[in-house]
């Protein structure tokens, strides 16, 4: 099976590297700024090496959806204009530029 076929079939999360580790993925409760540092350095890091990283970042805009998706943050995300729905976190509103939404082309996968 082919990227091309995972996506098309919807499946894409099947072969996603971040599989059974989403813990790293989004943030714990009391979680400190160091630990959220190298949470999010390593989760960065499966998508690095991810074969569907690209779409799974368009699904976490399109979505708006919470944690790292594709290699993106929230305040990543909130600063292309993609604010999560249920964002309460300052940190990610502050990141916010709603200007930036669809300025990078999000409708079609990874090649």
């Amino acid at each position: 099976m082919t990227c091309i076929e995972v996506h098309a079939e919807d499946d894409w999360k099947l072969v996603a590297k971040c599989r059974g580790k989403t813990h790293l993925f989004y943030d714990g409760k009391r979680e400190s700024e160091g630990q959220r540092t190298r949470r999010e350095e390593l989760a960065k890091k499966y998508c690095a090496v991810c074969p569907v990283a690209e779409i799974c970042k368009i699904m976490g805009r399109v979505g708006r959806e919470h944690g790292i998706w594709g290699g993106e943050t929230d305040e990543e995300r909130a600063a292309a204009g993609y604010l999560p729905t249920r964002s309460t976190s300052r940190r990610i509103r502050a990141a916010w530029r709603p200007d930036q939404a669809g300025s990078e082309d999000v409708s079609h996968g990874a090649a």
